[in-house]
């Protein structure tokens, strides 16, 4: 039996958990569609390769860092409606039967394009509680809204980062033939890779194809490092562990919901975030390990 061994660094990273968004939080480890979304892409598969992967590694510390977060959306159905005094006008949010600046009942319904719109004629927008910030700013009838451009909100938010982040991580394909692919993909990588945000580069250490074998642990063996260990290992004894639970995604089918609408179907991966020199496997389970003496947690 036989895997690629890939050894890795990154100095700040972000593993962004599917379920966070004003403070973008990171997973400890990459999961497993992360790291088999960059196999796929430095070897240049179309379609979909099964494969087995370990991942296992530590990072030094945590760091809060802002970013830009932009939030898009056509603005079609994105208007908002404001009341415009034809007497003294002053513009007021949603509909109002009259002004309630100058009493007046002389009043006529506009839209915008909410946030800022960009278009062929330029950005559109502001803060339209001053008078002097929305003089220039385009408001439409309702049978004039269209679909010319996209808003676009701009603003800051906070990202989680992992700081000097080692890896080791074991691939196996299902298809052996593979395994020189991969090996040369990632030996001779076609531009510089990354793994998390497109802007976090890997620095490949080593990679290598080494023999795994199946042992059993005569007594507790400590992990090297921390490790996503799949529950399925432990079999069907009732687990019991302090340690973190993820439900990680690992790969998907595309489901068609409903005319022209698919999404992704993702299948899931649950398992047990061990900690190097915190957790150790029990004695008496059977075990993969390369020839450099290091434990396999193939999902």
């Amino acid at each position: 039996m036989k895997a690629v061994k890939l050894e890795l660094y990154q100095n700040l990273v972000n593993y962004k958990k599917p379920t966070s968004f004003q403070l973008k939080e990171t997973y400890p480890l990459p999961p497993y569609s992360t790291v088999i979304g960059m196999i796929h892409y430095a070897c240049g598969f179309e379609e979909y390769k099964d494969m087995k992967v370990s991942i296992q590694g530590s990072y030094y510390s945590k760091v809060n860092d802002l970013y830009t977060r932009y939030e898009f959306g056509y603005n079609k159905n994105n208007y908002d409606l404001y009341t415009i005094c034809k007497k003294c006008s002053s513009v007021q949010q949603n509909k109002k039967s009259k002004c309630n600046k100058c009493d007046s009942n002389e009043v006529e319904y506009k839209y915008k394009a909410r946030g800022n719109f960009f278009s062929s004629k330029g950005v559109i927008g502001g803060d339209l509680s001053n008078k002097s910030l929305y003089a220039n700013v385009e408001f439409v009838d309702e049978s004039k809204k269209g679909n010319e451009g996209i808003a676009i909100i701009r603003g800051v938010a906070t990202s989680e980062l992992l700081v000097d982040v080692k890896l080791v991580i074991h691939i196996m394909p299902e298809d052996e033939q593979l395994l020189n692919t991969i090996y040369e993909s990632l030996k001779y990588p076609k531009e510089y890779l990354s793994l998390g945000r497109r802007e976090d580069i890997i620095r490949i250490d080593d990679v290598k194809i080494v023999n795994l074998s199946e042992e059993k642990l005569i007594k507790a063996e400590a992990l090297k490092y921390d490790a996503y260990i799949p529950i399925d290992m432990l079999g069907k004894r009732k687990l019991k562990t302090n340690a973190t639970i993820y439900n990680l995604n690992k790969k998907y089918d595309k489901v068609q919901i409903k005319k022209d609408t698919e999404i992704r179907q993702w299948e899931k991966v649950k398992v047990i975030h061990g900690v190097m020199d915190k957790n150790e496997i029990a004695g008496r389970n059977n075990i993969l390990k390369d020839e450099e003496d290091n434990i396999v947690f193939f999902a």
